[in-house]
């Protein structure tokens, strides 16, 4: 797996058993989050939340390089 790969898996609320709609508009772009249809457990989730978001808070430590 490439690194963004790994970046995109740890991102996705699917593994927190989330399933989100309403990310991208009608012309491609990308809506805010507080657009977006969040639907919680919509199926069992693969990891906890407490994991979850340990690893979003060390996501958002990192930096972006481009």
């Amino acid at each position: 797996m490439v690194p963004s790969t790994v970046l995109s898996l740890l991102a996705n609320p699917v593994y927190l058993g989330q399933r989100v709609w309403n990310r991208k508009n009608d012309r491609g772009g990308k809506n805010p989050p507080d657009e977006w249809v969040v639907a919680p457990d919509a199926h069992p989730a693969i990891i906890d939340e407490e994991t979850w978001l340990a690893a979003q808070a060390q996501l958002s430590t990192r930096k972006v390089k481009r």
